[in-house]
């Protein structure tokens, strides 16, 4: 499609393909997927009909943690000097 690798666009060209691709596997009895940046927008597919939802990545879930157990222990914006 020549555009830029992203989860979500408002692009026409792109939101038809993913209605297209939605389409063409309810049409032949296919499991619709997509891969999806966070909950809310899972919550979005699933509405849609996607039935497979695959969110973030790996790399994505494991900086979200981190940056949950940074806030819970207060160390947002610091930054921290091990020492031994």
């Amino acid at each position: 499609m020549g555009k830029a690798p992203a989860f979500e666009s408002d692009d026409k060209q792109f939101t038809d393909a993913v209605k297209h691709i939605l389409t063409l596997a309810k049409k032949h009895g296919v499991a619709p997927g997509i891969h999806v940046v966070d909950a809310a927008a899972a919550k979005r597919r699933i509405a849609e009909g996607f039935q497979f939802i695959a969110i973030t990545s790996e790399a994505g879930m494991m900086l979200a943690k981190a940056k949950e157990f940074a806030a819970t222990l207060g160390l947002g914006g610091k930054k921290v000097v091990a020492k031994y």
